[in-house]
């Protein structure tokens, strides 16, 4: 079992970066980094930290390392049942990670959170050179797990993403929520989850 990590097991709030370092211009730095040239780059390891510090002064908010870190890893908020669901999961399966993301994110992130031990197989797109929903990616993510892709499940919160996991084989299914995921993994033969239900809030 493979997962996205945005909007999968955590949400990501980027407007809530953006407030922090552009105050009432919040969406003028949305709307310039947030899939642009440079972020796309910095997320397939052809641009660094620097480069993207240098992008924000360029855009009119120049910004320290620290200030520009605090707000970067200022975003993310658990998907509720997720932990739950991922726990139940590691007990009977192998679990990996699919993720576009960058260095910062990746190591000062995800790298820390404790309950995502879980999943010990993590492959990041700056590692990989592209993005999602690139073939290369989804490859690299089988040879990872060391899994057939035909029994490797991925799912992802955007539904093109999770589809585009068939050109290697892997079966795709957009994420909905974890009881929703984990009704459709009971559906593929995951006996695990056949009774299980998340967590009350």
């Amino acid at each position: 079992m493979v997962f996205d990590f945005g909007n999968v097991l955590y949400h990501f709030d980027y407007p809530r970066m953006a407030r922090q370092l552009a105050g009432d211009d919040a969406s003028h730095v949305l709307d310039q980094f947030i899939g642009s040239p440079l972020q796309i780059a910095y997320e397939t390891g052809r641009a660094q930290l620097e480069d993207v510090l240098a992008g924000f002064a360029e855009l009119g908010f120049p910004v320290t390392r620290q200030r520009f870190l605090e707000a970067f890893l200022d975003v993310f908020d658990p998907v509720e049942g997720m932990a739950e669901l991922v726990r139940t999961l590691a007990r009977h399966r192998p679990l990996g990670l699919l993720s576009n993301t960058c260095p910062e994110h990746a190591r000062l992130f995800i790298e820390t959170v404790p309950e995502l031990h879980h999943i010990p197989t993590r492959v990041y797109s700056f590692e990989v050179g592209h993005l999602k929903p690139h073939p290369a990616i989804y490859a690299a993510a089988v040879t990872a797990m060391g899994i057939p892709a035909e029994e490797l499940v991925f799912t992802d919160d955007l539904p093109e993403l999770a589809t585009a996991a068939a050109a290697v084989g892997m079966t795709g299914i957009p994420f909905r929520g974890a009881a929703d995921l984990a009704r459709r993994l009971a559906g593929l033969g995951f006996s695990e989850l056949e009774d299980w239900s998340a967590p009350p809030a």
